[in-house]
């Protein structure tokens, strides 16, 4: 079974890279993974979206596509992937392919990522299924299109698992992030070891810590009377006292695209020890606290991956 880099969406009828389409499963907009099949105008080879439909998480390796169909005599993408299901198939078997990508992160979503109505599976972390969600006949509504391009993505979850393979693989500094931060026109190319920082390796006096960053540590998740989610690290900052905490109020839950799903995620991790939590955003200086504001619940992740042991063996 081949690997790919990117596939065309039936159910869009739009060219998707595996992590766009994870995303906009958690978003509702696709609901099946077996429904993509080869970008290649002249083909029709049958692709799955692996681990498409699992949070983070859950997955053994990270999502990716896999061909299950035969590729066309003329098919020109099988060709363009040589090189990487050669190195797929001499592996161990165990880990996605390893594959080239481009990443642009968006803090603001599309508006068009509100049309969703909630899915009545109790057991689906999806949003449910979109009013815009339609099978597309490529023939009528869309064409292919072989150029290769970023991929788009708006969830903190999904730079996660990047980072945890940067991390595994030691490329944590070649994998660039370009980010486009709210009222901002210009996009700004981030390597995921500055990205990234560690709330207990970085001081309060520091350049970074006036950024924007992705901060992250070992956490305790609860949650008070008022639904309010207090996310309270373990570690302080570097030369610091005062405790890092992360509060999502009512509006944060509110300004957040797929609060549904977003929630039900969140609740996972509830008082749940050796979570590791990341919270996009910037720090906020208080007499007995620093507070790391984020916009919405897109802006947080969190994971029982050994961050720290992880670290270690890099």
């Amino acid at each position: 079974m081949a690997s790919v880099d990117y596939a065309w969406s039936i159910e869009l009828g739009q060219e998707l890279t595996a992590s766009e389409a994870h995303e906009k499963w958690f978003m509702g907009i696709l609901s099946d993974k077996t429904m993509f099949e080869c970008r290649d105008e002249n083909c029709h080879a049958q692709i799955t979206c692996v681990n498409m439909d699992k949070q983070q998480y859950q997955m053994k390796m990270r999502e990716h596509f896999k061909v299950y169909g035969q590729h066309s005599e003329k098919c020109e993408e099988v060709k363009r992937n040589k090189d990487v299901n050669r190195k797929y198939k001499t592996g161990a078997g165990t880990e996605s392919p390893e594959l080239e990508e481009e990443i642009t992160f968006s803090m603001e979503r599309l508006l068009s990522h509100k049309e969703t109505q909630i899915d009545k599976h109790n057991d689906d972390f999806s949003e449910g299924q979109s009013v815009e969600n339609k099978i597309v006949k490529k023939e009528a509504e869309g064409v292919k299109r072989s150029g290769s391009r970023k991929s788009h993505l708006y969830l903190v979850h999904t730079l996660v698992t990047k980072y945890l393979y940067g991390l595994k693989n030691g490329t944590l500094a070649k994998i660039i992030v370009y980010v486009s931060y709210p009222g901002s026109k210009k996009i700004y190319p981030t390597p995921l070891n500055k990205l990234f920082i560690n709330v207990k390796n970085i001081s309060l006096m520091s350049r970074e810590a006036s950024k924007t960053r992705i901060f992250f540590g070992k956490a305790k998740i609860c949650k008070n009377k008022k639904g309010e989610y207090w996310v309270n690290f373990e570690e302080t900052l570097s030369n610091d006292e005062r405790k890092v905490c992360c509060v999502i109020s009512q509006q944060i839950i509110d300004n957040t695209l797929s609060k549904n799903a977003s929630k039900k995620l969140l609740d996972c991790f509830l008082y749940k020890d050796n979570t590791y939590c990341f919270a996009f955003g910037k720090l906020k200086e208080t007499k007995d606290r620093i507070y790391i504001n984020i916009l919405t619940l897109d802006h947080l992740a969190c994971t029982t991956e050994d961050i720290e042991r992880l670290d270690d063996l890099c």
